[in-house]
């Protein structure tokens, strides 16, 4: 196993970027390490980012990243409800406003969409 040491970023911060496709999959995905994160490293900025998350799916992603993220202040929760559709090239059809390409540039520069909460 390699260890890490957090030192350095524990004086000077850290902002976390996590991408789900599904509402839970940051959570099953990364869940621990997110925490102890936000254990060791006290205001962490953090961007969760959950693609496809409609209806109670949406309440679902957004209620458990609140529950994730309640060790920092320094947070934003953003939900996309873009679609899986088989036969689509790269077998994703994005619903939202601008295509998924332009979504994902827009949350790579900083400047994300889409449904949001701080």
């Amino acid at each position: 196993m390699i260890t890490i040491s957090l030192d350095a970023w524990k004086r000077t911060g850290i902002s976390i970027l996590c991408l789900g496709a599904h509402s839970d999959d940051i959570e099953i995905g990364c869940g621990g390490s997110i925490l102890r994160l936000l254990r060791e490293i006290p205001g962490a900025a953090v961007n969760w980012v959950v693609f496809c998350a409609t209806g109670d799916r949406a309440a679902e992603a957004r209620a458990s990243a609140e529950d994730f993220l309640s060790l920092t202040t320094r947070r934003s929760v953003r939900l996309f409800d873009f679609q899986a559709r088989v036969g689509t090239p790269g077998g994703v059809a994005g619903r939202s406003t601008a295509s998924g390409r332009q979504q994902f540039d827009c949350i790579a520069s900083g400047q994300v969409t889409g449904t949001e909460e701080d």
